[in-house]
C-alpha cells in the first residue's frame, strides 16, 4: 500500500471545501483588516456588512437589531451598503469558475445580478422610424 503525503505548505481550503460561514468570515476579514489602513469601522457598520453577506450567500433574511432612527441603527445600513460592494468583488473575482459553482447558494435577484455581473452591455440605438413608431405614426 502506497503511503499518500499531504503538501503542509497548502493552504487548508484546498483540502476541502469552504462553508459558506468561513467564506463571509473570510470577506469580512480582508475587507476590514489592520493591514488596509482604512478608517476603523464601528461594530454595528461591521454587523451590517456581515448580515448582508449571509442574506446573500445562505438566504438568511435581512434584519436589523437596532433601534430605527438611532445612530446604530445608521451605521448598520451604512456597513449592509459596504457588504453589497463587498459581495460584488467576491463574485467578480470568482469569474474564471464554472457558472454552477460561481452562483451555487444565489437566488432570485442576486443570482441574475451575478449572472450578468460581466456580460457587456448592449445599447439600442433608435431610428427615426423606431421613433415614429413609438409615436404611433406609421413607418414608411
Amino acid at each position: 500500500m502506497e503511503k499518500q503525503v499531504i503538501d503542509a505548505s497548502l493552504p487548508a481550503t484546498n483540502m476541502a471545501p469552504i462553508t459558506p460561514g468561513q467564506l463571509i468570515n473570510q470577506l469580512i476579514e480582508e475587507a476590514f483588516a489592520p493591514s488596509l489602513k482604512r478608517q476603523e469601522r464601528s461594530v454595528e457598520y461591521v454587523n451590517g456588512a456581515r448580515a448582508l453577506l449571509l442574506q446573500q450567500l445562505i438566504s438568511k433574511p435581512l434584519a436589523c437589531l437596532y433601534l430605527p432612527g438611532t445612530a446604530a441603527a445608521d451605521a448598520f445600513f451604512a456597513g449592509v451598503e459596504e457588504g453589497r460592494a463587498i459581495h460584488a468583488r467576491h463574485l467578480s473575482s470568482r469569474q474564471g469558475e464554472t457558472p454552477a459553482t460561481a452562483f451555487a447558494g444565489l437566488k432570485g435577484h442576486a443570482y441574475i445580478a451575478a449572472r450578468n455581473l460581466n456580460k457587456p452591455i448592449q445599447r439600442m440605438h433608435a431610428t427615426s422610424c423606431d421613433l415614429q413608431t413609438a409615436n404611433g405614426e406609421v413607418c414608411q
